[in-house]
């Protein structure tokens, strides 16, 4: 997971957890969370095409883990921006990432620029490999479009981690199904997330603000076609 909004759970328009929004699970997509929303998460990313629990025992190395929190803040008349804290490896290397969606924005099409390990002490490789001294601080611009309510698509570029050019696009399979497709510089990635339900209700509906819940969100999906990657999202 990037540690971005987005990252392996759909995020609306109106910067809210929704399954009629974009999503992705490495790329950029351009909606920044609002509204003080909050989203915790964990994934595993396999070396082969088998399920397994994030594992750092020395010598058993067969899966890559990341936990990811983050918190959208809504800056008015400014726009938006998403803060995010990432743990990459089990000495918890860690970094720091910020969005901001500028503006009120409207329309189908929507841009925020950020950066993923603003201190750029995150580190590389991870667990201490050779390259792991390597600064991995990485701006980046995105654009997405709402080609309908359903259905995004997104450019990124940067640089670092993002220096050359990235997509992704996801489209709504059902109502609480939504599939993703992304190419992040390197490898083609593609999954699915699925809404396992409302956990507990947060706040009642208003004349001005739908009803809030506290969600989890399943990811499952391929990386470079033949790593299998899952991922939980709890949003609130």
């Amino acid at each position: 997971m990037s540690g971005l909004s987005g990252s392996a759970f759909p995020v609306g328009t109106d910067g809210l957890p929704s399954y009629n929004g974009a999503m992705a699970l490495s790329t950029p997509i351009a909606y920044s969370l609002t509204g003080w929303s909050f989203v915790a998460g964990i994934g595993s990313l396999s070396f082969d095409t088998n399920l397994r629990w994030p594992s750092g025992r020395e010598g058993q190395r067969s899966n890559n883990g990341t936990a990811q929190f983050m918190v959208g803040i809504p800056l008015g008349s400014a726009g938006d921006l998403t803060a995010s804290f990432m743990v990459l490896s089990t000495i918890l290397d860690s970094a720091l990432n910020l969005q901001w969606t500028p503006g009120r924005q409207e329309g189908k099409f929507r841009y925020s620029v950020g950066v993923q390990d603003l201190g750029g002490g995150g580190g590389s490789a991870g667990e201490k490999l050779a390259s792991d001294g390597e600064s991995s601080r990485s701006f980046f611009g995105v654009a997405t479009y709402a080609v309908d309510e359903r259905t995004h698509v997104s450019l990124s570029t940067g640089t670092n981690r993002f220096r050359n050019l990235q997509g992704n696009v996801s489209t709504t399979v059902a109502p609480s199904l939504k599939a993703t497709l992304e190419y992040d510089a390197y490898n083609w990635n593609f999954g699915v997330a699925y809404r396992l339900g409302a956990l507990r209700r947060i706040s009642e509906e208003t004349y001005d603000k739908p009803a809030r819940t506290a969600d989890a969100h399943a990811f499952i999906g391929l990386v470079r076609g033949k790593l299998l990657f899952w991922g939980l999202n709890i949003s609130f």
